[in-house]
């Protein structure tokens, strides 16, 4: 990944804003819980997440660097993504919401920034 950050002009220059958004598979039809907490105070932890997911909700953060999101995909099936450059970057399956929640805070603050 380009370490470098990107103004606005840069982001449009790059065409990135040109390329279409991927299918994800990600739920349109779920509340979206921000992994930032309400006021972005910052991660909101596992144990969040976890409570989240087992909602029924989807966890999402906007990061700099990328956009994990998790939720159950039926029942024992949880799923996440990794979007970044409008590209889906990862895209696991796991057995257990606690291997999910794992994943996501590693990713959340691997995309950070």
């Amino acid at each position: 990944m380009d370490p470098r950050r990107l103004d606005t002009a840069g982001v449009i220059a790059s065409g990135i804003l040109g390329i279409p958004a991927p299918t994800t598979g990600i739920p349109e039809d779920r509340e979206t819980v921000s992994a930032s907490g309400e006021n972005y105070e910052g991660f909101i932890g596992v144990e969040a997440v976890v409570a989240a997911v087992e909602a029924g909700n989807v966890v999402s953060a906007s990061n700099y660097y990328g956009i994990p999101s998790a939720w159950r995909a039926s029942e024992g099936v949880y799923r996440g993504t990794l979007l970044q450059y409008r590209a889906i970057t990862e895209d696991p399956t796991f057995a257990t919401v606690d291997e999910l929640a794992e994943w996501f805070e590693e990713k959340y603050h691997e995309t950070y920034g």
